[in-house]
């Protein structure tokens, strides 16, 4: 799939993204937070992300993984590794 532009949903900055496949989510790739999954259901909760989105997603690529944000109603927002595997 081709990448669209979009808004980041961590930093509103200008970035772009693409849909993964399944309907899974999307695929960021922001200048300011790196690149990261996204669910769908984080994107139409209209939940805020934590203020330490960024060095939360920032670390797990350090540590070798692939970040993932996600939203569950009962826990909210958790950033975490992505299940597709490492970087």
């Amino acid at each position: 799939m081709k990448p669209e532009p979009a808004d980041c949903p961590i930093c509103h900055a200008a970035a772009e993204r693409t849909r993964q496949r399944g309907g899974r989510g999307f695929k960021y790739s922001c200048p300011t937070c790196g690149t990261y999954e996204v669910t769908s259901a984080l994107l139409g909760c209209g939940a805020r992300p934590p203020a330490s989105a960024r060095e939360d997603l920032a670390r797990l690529r350090a540590y070798g993984y692939k970040p993932r944000v996600e939203f569950h109603a009962r826990d909210g927002i958790r950033i975490g590794p992505s299940r597709s595997g490492g970087a």
